[in-house]
């Protein structure tokens, strides 16, 4: 099975236990409602801009496209998944909200060059393979108008799992073919700096789960 198929399986796999109607479910990127970090990363977004177009790239459920547009944005969200497309189109829907949703590849950004005012990434980056870097990064700067904003929330290394990993040497794992990539401050000024600006940096801390991410405000240069 090739690389994109088996992910393909892997999001529709995780979606659809929540799929069709929104089941309990304790993961919180499974959930309807914004977590602490959706809800940080709009102040962070407003302390520069009120207002603007905003693109959710790995939107999921919708729960930060929802949190973003309640907030005055005009908001496209897109999935690799087709059951998360459906559940964030329910989800707007229920919140009266207008959210522009479909399903797309983070890899192959459909929108015209310098469209977005901002760029958001809540969980799909850590998930790519280092050779998918460059090209998902040209995506973000080609839609990103001039000076626009991204932000992304991704693994830290200050997770306690990463421990577990080849005892701390390893800051990556690789389950069912799906990559598990945990990040250090000075490993993401390394990936983006040619192209962005590091506004803001600021760790948060899941209680429960020993998960620590990076939650980053960056601007295009």
């Amino acid at each position: 099975m090739d690389y994109v198929k088996r992910e393909h399986e892997f999001y529709e796999n995780k979606w659809g236990l929540v799929f069709p109607s929104w089941k309990k479910e304790k993961k919180p990127y499974l959930k309807k409602e914004a977590g602490v970090e959706g809800r940080r990363g709009l102040e962070l977004i407003k302390n520069h801009i009120s207002h603007g177009v905003v693109l959710d790239i790995g939107c999921g459920g919708g729960r930060n496209s929802v949190l973003f547009a309640k907030a005055g944005f005009t908001v496209f969200g897109i999935d690799f998944s087709e059951k998360a497309v459906c559940l964030a189109k329910i989800n707007a829907k229920e919140q009266g909200v207008a959210v522009t949703f479909g399903i797309g590849d983070a890899l192959k950004l459909r929108y015209d060059n310098d469209y977005f005012d901002a760029v958001l990434d809540f969980g799909l980056f850590h998930h790519l393979r280092k050779s998918q870097y460059e090209k998902y990064i040209k995506n973000v700067i080609r839609v990103l108008k001039c000076r626009g904003y991204y932000l992304l929330y991704c693994f830290s290394t200050e997770s306690e799992k990463t421990s577990r990993y080849e005892s701390g040497k390893r800051n990556w794992a690789l389950f069912n073919g799906h990559i598990y990539h945990y990040f250090s401050k000075e490993e993401i000024t390394k990936i983006f700096s040619k192209e962005f600006n590091i506004l803001n940096y600021e760790l948060i801390k899941e209680e429960g789960r020993k998960l620590a991410f990076n939650l980053v405000l960056l601007q295009k240069k």
